[in-house]
């Protein structure tokens, strides 16, 4: 009998061990001739390191907060004068779409320009 594929399975007991301990045993035992390095028998000196706040490298300084504000409060400067020349533009009668956004027709060719002919390599 097939079992309902919303069940939540339980892992597989492999040989009496989970399959991450399955998987670190395995890797021990074929290592091939290297030396685990991390965890070692002298490990609890290092897991302090490794039980640090990861969640954030940056912290709140008051550095961070005043580059924060100072990029805010350009940004804020620069729409305002965005704005500002967006009125200025309509109250002159201009299109508020700019002739650079249009794309352009190709020229025709110059008729007086001689066209070049491609010559034939010789060897």
């Amino acid at each position: 009998m097939k079992s309902n594929a919303k069940e939540k399975k339980e892992p597989e007991l492999i040989d009496g061990l989970s399959p991450a301990d399955h998987q670190f045993q395995w890797e021990l035992d074929h290592s091939g001739g290297y030396r685990l390095v991390y965890p070692s028998p002298t490990s609890e000196k290092y897991d302090k390191f490794f039980e640090q706040n990861l969640s954030s490298l940056y912290h709140e300084t008051a550095s961070s907060q005043a580059r924060a504000t100072c990029t805010r409060n350009q940004m804020e400067e620069y729409s305002k004068l965005k704005q500002q020349e967006e009125r200025k533009r309509l109250a002159l009668g201009q299109a508020a779409e700019r002739p650079k956004d249009k794309v352009r027709p190709e020229s025709p060719a110059d008729p007086d320009k001689p066209k070049l002919k491609k010559k034939a390599c010789q060897f």
